[in-house]
């Protein structure tokens, strides 16, 4: 029931940041925003704590401090970790409402003293999640096969389409074989290049001669088709996007890295967004699920 309200909160407090020069809306979905007492330490110097605004976001940890109290206060950006350099320790001194975030890009040290330890531990808990799906994705560029099979044996389908799904089915007859799931290439027709350079880092594939309106029963009316994520993922690069279990989104481009880029309509969670996921996030939507008006599987 608190849901809205907070995520209304939530808006209003990242409108009122002044200073930060990226876009909040790259930035991933905002997983949490709490006042902290905030102790830097850098080159071994301990400073006096500060009180001290922090958003979290999927890709960046955010500290502003407070300018305005009231009912409208303002915060001014002070600094920032990227995602990808912050290390957590979790345990400092045996307090249970302080945890530490350090930068592997430099010696610095913020230790974070929260008002009470249910605060402390949701922020635990985000951040580890966070770090956890960025080790995940670095295994599956190191090693994508050993990943993509350990995926496969692990993979669980979400309790709302197995629901659905639940009705018995007569096994495929002939030599026609039933297709594994997540095996989205395996019946799609040879994939056309593209001289489009908007997506740096990616080699683009367009999927006009992929998918045709008519002939995909996902296809929509554009051309794109519709997929459903079967898990949660966390950007980990400017040009990718965060996407949730259970969101449906429309796919644009695929290309040979197994990267799709995707349009994910705006939610209660997060905004309209573009960018590229990792296909194993993605399958199918059976033909007797449709999606909602929020991007969400009914």
């Amino acid at each position: 029931m608190c849901l809205v309200p907070k995520h209304c909160n939530d808006m209003m407090n990242l409108g009122r940041l002044q200073g930060f020069e990226g876009k909040l809306t790259a930035q991933g979905k905002l997983l949490q925003q709490d006042t902290f007492f905030v102790t830097e330490q850098d080159s071994g110097v301990l400073s006096r704590s500060k009180e001290r605004r922090v958003f979290l976001f999927e890709q960046i940890v955010i500290f502003s401090e407070l300018l305005r109290k009231g009912s409208t206060p303002e915060y001014l950006y002070k600094k920032s970790i990227k995602m990808n350099y912050l290390k957590l320790e979790s345990n400092i001194e045996n307090d249970p409402c302080k945890f530490a975030l350090l930068c592997r890009a430099s010696s610095e040290r913020l230790v974070l003293q929260a008002a009470n330890p249910e605060i402390k531990q949701a922020w635990v808990e985000d951040i580890t999640k966070v770090l956890e799906a960025q080790l995940n994705f670095l295994e599956a560029l190191q090693s994508p096969i050993e990943y993509h099979k350990k995926e496969s044996n692990s993979m669980v389908v979400p309790n709302r389409i197995s629901q659905l799904n639940s009705k018995p089915q007569s096994p495929p007859s002939g030599p026609e074989k039933q297709a594994r799931p997540g095996s989205h290439n395996a019946a799609l027709p040879p994939l056309t290049i593209s001289t489009s350079s908007s997506s740096p880092g990616y080699d683009q594939y367009h999927l006009g001669d992929k998918y045709e309106p008519g002939k995909n029963s996902m296809a929509g009316c554009n051309g794109t088709s519709s997929m459903i994520v079967t898990q949660d993922y966390f950007a980990l690069k400017e040009n990718e996007i965060s996407v949730n279990q259970g969101e449906v989104v429309q796919v644009l481009t695929v290309n040979q890295q197994n990267m799709y880029l995707v349009y994910r309509s705006a939610n209660d969670h997060s905004p309209a967004a573009e960018g590229w996921i990792p296909g194993y996030t993605l399958s199918p939507i059976p033909k007797n699920i449709t999606d909602s008006s929020d991007g969400s599987i009914k």
